[in-house]
């Protein structure tokens, strides 16, 4: 004998742990608003007071945005405005502390507002799909409907077993229907808007044309200017160079052809021809002129005037100084040295 055999045979049942919750009407749901307008109706039901006696609620934004997911409080204003719109809600501006503070008040509908055509309930969604409504069966999960549940399985699988009403076909549409609308005639302002625009698009095209072509002659220019003072540059470097100096160029080769090759290509830039810049640099005797001197002297070889020395002190080594004879150059002495740095 245990202890549960002393004990009446009626039993005694009593509520456990609730889970609070909210009803909401499946009008919303089906009304055809945004997956977070149905949040957003939600949340708003819950924070409806049952104790207080009417359908006002109080929530900030800033608490509808997290319950929605969201990180501003303006993503709640598309959605708020939906429910406005199929009469879910109600917003209204309160202002109160004397009018210097305000806030939005929201009134939550259970019921669809007067004149609402869309679907109610689940029967109305399905009767407006063209399905019967007991042909469609959810199965109860298995494990906590007990005798309830089993006789709910039973019901449905029944449900399935029994034959289906055949669908409505719905009549063909005439054809008349299914033509697509005739446009409507333009008016004269939009035929001239249109206009405009189409000769905006086309100047606008025409402009980036030009730009494209002036773009690329620029490139095709420099590229020529680039290839010319490349040649003159090497032709003074290893070929008439040596000649009129009388010895090969002992420093960095490399350096000296970039730097004259800069000199050559701005000067034909200027306008000066080939003719010119050999004169120049025969006169000069230099493998690297300063580009001041070698602009001078540029200008000195078209104008006949003689050039113009730059200011500032004399560089100590120039090759400028070996004197202009067919023989090896000479390095410069002791004392024109001394008097450079003076």
């Amino acid at each position: 004998m245990t202890a549960h055999d002393t004990v009446d045979a009626e039993l005694e049942v009593r509520a456990g742990r609730r889970a609070p919750f909210t009803m909401v009407g499946d009008w919303v749901l089906l009304s055809g608003v945004k997956p977070a307008a149905h949040t957003l109706y939600w949340a708003l039901s819950a924070h409806v007071s049952m104790t207080r006696g009417d359908a006002d609620v109080w929530p900030t934004q800033e608490v509808l945005a997290q319950i929605c997911g969201f990180s501003r409080t303006q993503s709640l204003t598309p959605y708020l405005d939906q429910l406005v719109e199929i009469g879910a809600i109600e917003s209204e501006l309160i202002r109160y502390a004397g009018n210097s503070r305000q806030r939005y008040r929201y009134t939550v509908h259970e019921n669809p507002p007067e004149g609402y055509t869309g679907p109610v309930s689940f029967k109305d969604f399905y009767a407006a799909r063209g399905e019967a409504e007991d042909g469609i069966v959810i199965a109860p999960k298995e494990g906590r409907q007990g005798q309830a549940g089993g006789e709910a399985t039973a019901a449905a699988q029944a449900a399935t077993d029994a034959p289906k009403k055949p669908r409505r076909r719905s009549r063909p549409k005439p054809d008349s229907e299914d033509a697509p609308a005739a446009a409507k005639p333009l008016t004269e302002r939009q035929k001239t808007v249109a206009a405009a625009r189409a000769k905006k698009a086309e100047e606008r095209e025409r402009q980036a044309q030009e730009k494209a072509a002036e773009k690329e002659r620029k490139a095709e220019e420099e590229k020529a200017l680039v290839s010319r003072a490349q040649t003159a540059a090497n032709w003074w470097l290893k070929d008439e160079g040596p000649k009129v100096i009388g010895a090969p160029y002992a420093g960095n080769t490399r350096s000296a052809f970039f730097a004259l090759r800069g000199m050559i290509r701005d000067a034909l830039a200027a306008g000066y021809t080939n003719v010119e810049i050999g004169a120049v640099l025969r006169a000069m005797r230099d493998y690297k002129p300063q580009p001041d001197r070698f602009r001078s002297a540029l200008a000195a070889e078209r104008t006949g005037r003689p050039a113009r020395v730059p200011a500032g002190r004399a560089p100590m080594y120039d090759d400028s100084i070996h004197e202009r004879s067919s023989g090896p150059a000479r390095k410069p002495t002791a004392a024109e040295i001394a008097a450079a740095l003076d």
